[in-house]
């Protein structure tokens, strides 16, 4: 089982479904003998996981969102039934500074509740792959070039290709 996090929230998000009812869907789809009550204790708690407070955000719509809270909302939808694997897509792309850093928080909280699930993020800054990653592989023209751990990959780069986005990063 695995969870999806897109690069644009609001593409991801549907603009007529109220938050709550969004990240409970899952939970209907694969456990419909699941109490209301149930489903409503699980999407509380993946929305205080990703700092949203389940009483202002639930019966909010996506637009009522900025888009790094949009964003936290479909991170807590991709974790809402526990996959092992959690596929991130550019999850800060389109959002501001401040809303990377509680994003950024959201993450290491994923990562310190459910310590057996994999996070897999596909991402083009490396600032945020320094810290939120452990291992790092890095793609040039499709094919891997690099892989290895994220203080070793950043740190001492082998790949030319490596090197130049270390040095352009300037981490």
């Amino acid at each position: 089982q695995s969870g999806l996090v897109f690069q644009s929230p609001f593409d991801s998000l549907d603009p007529r479904w109220r938050i709550g009812r969004s990240i409970g869907e899952p939970l209907r789809m694969h456990h419909p003998d699941w109490p209301r009550e149930r489903v409503a204790e699980r999407v509380a708690e993946v929305l205080e996981m990703v700092s949203l407070d389940p009483e202002t955000y639930l019966n909010r719509f996506p637009v009522d969102l900025s888009g790094g809270q949009a964003q936290r909302a479909a991170i807590a939808r991709a974790i809402v039934d526990g996959p092992k694997v959690l596929l991130a897509d550019e999850p800060m792309s389109a959002i501001d500074v401040a809303a990377r850093v509680r994003i950024l928080e959201s993450f290491e909280a994923i990562r310190n509740a459910e310590p057996d699930m994999a996070i897999i993020m596909v991402s083009h800054d490396l600032g945020v792959v320094q810290h939120i990653a452990d291992r790092i592989l890095v793609l040039h023209d499709g094919r891997a070039v690099e892989v290895g751990p994220t203080d070793q990959v950043l740190g001492h780069p082998q790949d030319e290709y490596t090197k130049r986005l270390v040095q352009a990063a300037s981490l």
